[in-house]
């Protein structure tokens, strides 16, 4: 009912659904390992984080992070966590940078030996050393990013939790933020575990892939084997020197003899040729249209890690697959 009676409506007599956020997860994740955990929105990638780091409490089922609990040991758990989720952060809003780091040292019980040993490798990795003196609102996005990673990295975490830590960034800092926790993870042994939905920080970061749809993981395993598994699926780009309409139609007709051929075309110009190539080679396709078709050019094209998880949100291919 829409207006001010359906307003009215739903404040007295509210309706409520019960959604199953994460249901029959099982994960071990170990020292050093640097995991990222992809899906569609609304798939239970930060539900999962929220419960990881405490700040959920699961209704049912057990969750233990180096040994413990962490909605009901939270404060021994958050002395061995580190956590960066998106634009939230831990820097004291008006203060400069530095006195945000002395406090949560303080907090941490660092000593004033370790606190300027860790600012002076933040500063080596990440060039905090400029942005000390400076309050946080007065930080850049990339700036206060690289300053929240050296807060949450300050007491040495055994494991990092990361939710979309490179969101809004430039493609420079992106770069420095994964090259830098990368080497975080390789010269300290820390655990990372992140939700990302961009490709490059999980390629340039990650090992391992978990994938999660409908509050359930339906992947778990190495990067590299998703790659093997759908790298079969490629791409053939005809570019025509004069417009052809009918295209797709000649396409089919010509390739009517081969499985796992599909044609698309986006201009009269232009022809798409998507086939499995356990199947069908690149040059039998070419060979089977070049002569009746006005081809100027050929670009072949072989899947990356981008377009595969692009096609299993899209359901172009299928989780069970896997």
């Amino acid at each position: 009912m829409p207006g001010i009676a359906g307003a009215l409506k739903h404040v007295v007599r509210p309706l409520y659904r019960e959604i199953t956020a994460l249901s029959g997860i099982s994960m071990q994740v170990g020292p050093g390992a640097r995991v990222a955990c992809v899906g569609p929105n609304g798939a239970g990638k930060s539900t999962l984080l929220k419960i990881l780091t405490g700040v959920l409490v699961p209704s049912s089922g057990s969750v233990k992070v180096n040994g413990l609990v962490p909605s009901s040991d939270r404060v021994r758990n958050n002395r061995q966590i580190g956590a960066v989720f998106g634009h939230r952060t831990q820097l004291w809003w008006d203060l400069p940078v530095a006195e945000s780091l002395s406090i949560l040292a303080q907090m941490y019980g660092l000593s004033r030996a370790a606190l300027e040993r860790n600012v002076a490798w933040f500063d080596d990795m990440l060039g905090i050393g400029p942005l000390l003196a400076r309050p946080a609102r007065q930080l850049s996005l990339g700036e206060r990013m690289r300053c929240d990673l050296a807060a949450a990295l300050l007491h040495e975490p055994r494991v990092l939790f990361l939710d979309e830590p490179t969101i809004g960034l430039d493609v420079a800092v992106k770069n420095e933020v994964r090259e830098f926790l990368k080497v975080t993870s390789l010269e300290r042994n820390t655990t990372l575990v992140m939700a990302s939905h961009d490709l490059g920080d999980i390629e340039g970061i990650c090992e391992r892939l978990i994938m999660i749809e409908k509050g359930g993981i339906v992947y778990d395993g190495p990067l590299a084997a998703v790659r093997e598994r759908f790298g079969y699926e490629h791409m053939i780009e005809f570019q025509f020197s004069a417009a052809v309409p009918d295209a797709v139609k000649v396409a089919e007709t010509l390739l009517g003899s081969y499985q796992g051929v599909f044609a698309e075309a986006s201009t009269v110009h232009q022809l798409r040729i998507r086939f499995d190539n356990r199947i069908v080679s690149a040059g039998m396709i070419i060979h089977a249209l070049a002569p009746s078709l006005p081809v100027r050019d050929v670009h072949i094209g072989t899947p990356d890690t981008e377009s595969i998880i692009r096609s299993l949100y899209k359901r172009e291919l299928r989780y069970e697959d896997l």
